[in-house]
C-alpha cells in the first residue's frame, strides 16, 4: 500500500507575526531551510512522494518554491481553522496511507520512518513533557490513544500530540465524513479524530522519546527551538 502526504500551512500565523514579518510561518528557516521544506525533504526521504500542500495565505511563495507538490487552496484561511483544510485535502475514496502533518512543526528525522515501520495502520507521534493547555494532549491505554484534544487535563494527560498523524486509508474516508459532520469551521481537526476514537476507530502512539520536536506558535518557541538545534550542533562537534 503505497503513502501519501498532507502539509497543512493555510493560516496567517499571526501569533508569531512579529517574527515573520508577513511570510507564513512554514517558511521561516532554522539553519537555512524553511520548516515546510524539511518536512517535504524528508517526506521525499521516507519515499512519499505523492505531497499536497493545503495553502492559504500567500499561497504564491509555497507554489513557487515547492512546484513538485499537489496545492489545495483554502480561501477561507483567516476564518477557519486546521479542520476545514484538511477536509478539503483527503479524499472520498482514498486508496492510501495519508501522512498528516502541521506545517509549523520541526521534527527529528527519523520519525518519519519510524511511524512507517511501527506496523500500525493508524498512528500518532506523541512527545512526553511538561503540559499546558496550549498542546493538544492525548489519553492513552495500552499504547492505544483513547481521547484527544487540547480540553484534555494536562496532569493526567499521556502526552502532547505534536501534529503528524499516519492513518490508514479506512480513517481517512471516515475522518473527512466526520469533519463534514462536525460542522465547526473553528475547530481544530483532532476534534474529528477524537469522535472517532469515541467510535471505535484505533489510533497507535509512537512515543518519541527525547527527539527534538517543536511547533511555532510564538517567538518564544522559535528562539527555543533555534537554542536547542545550537545546543545539539555543539554537542556532536565535542564528540
Amino acid at each position: 500500500m503505497s503513502t501519501r502526504a498532507i502539509i497543512l500551512a493555510a493560516g496567517i500565523s499571526s501569533r508569531i507575526f512579529e517574527l515573520t514579518k508577513g511570510l507564513p510561518k512554514g517558511l521561516m528557516e532554522i539553519n537555512g531551510e524553511s520548516i515546510v521544506g524539511r518536512i517535504v525533504r524528508l517526506l521525499k526521504a521516507a519515499k512519499v512522494d505523492d505531497i499536497t500542500l493545503v495553502v492559504g495565505y500567500r499561497e504564491e511563495l509555497f507554489r513557487e518554491k515547492f512546484p513538485e507538490c499537489n496545492f489545495v487552496t483554502n480561501p477561507d484561511y483567516r476564518s477557519t481553522n486546521t479542520c476545514v483544510s484538511l477536509e478539503m485535502a483527503l479524499k472520498s475514496k482514498e486508496t492510501d496511507s495519508v501522512f498528516i502533518i502541521n506545517g509549523d512543526v520541526y521534527f527529528e528525522e527519523d520519525i518519519l520512518p519510524q511511524m512507517l515501520a511501527s506496523g500500525h495502520k493508524t498512528v500518532a507521534a506523541v512527545s512526553l513533557h511538561p503540559l499546558t493547555d496550549e498542546e493538544i494532549k492525548v489519553l492513552v491505554t495500552d499504547g492505544k490513544i483513547t481521547t484527544i484534544g487540547k480540553h484534555l487535563n494536562e496532569e493526567i494527560a499521556y502526552g502532547e500530540a505534536f501534529g503528524i498523524y499516519l492513518i490508514s486509508p479506512k480513517f481517512a474516508v471516515y475522518l473527512k465524513r466526520e469533519l463534514k459532520l462536525l460542522n465547526n469551521p473553528l475547530l481544530f481537526y483532532e476534534a474529528g479524530m477524537d469522535r472517532l476514537l469515541a467510535g471505535g476507530h484505533v489510533m497507535n502512539v509512537l512515543n518519541v522519546g527525547d527527539s527534538v520536536v517543536q511547533e511555532l506558535d510564538f517567538p518564544a518557541d522559535y528562539e527555543a527551538l533555534v537554542k536547542i538545534i545550537a545546543a545539539k550542533s555543539e554537542w556532536h562537534n565535542e564528540l
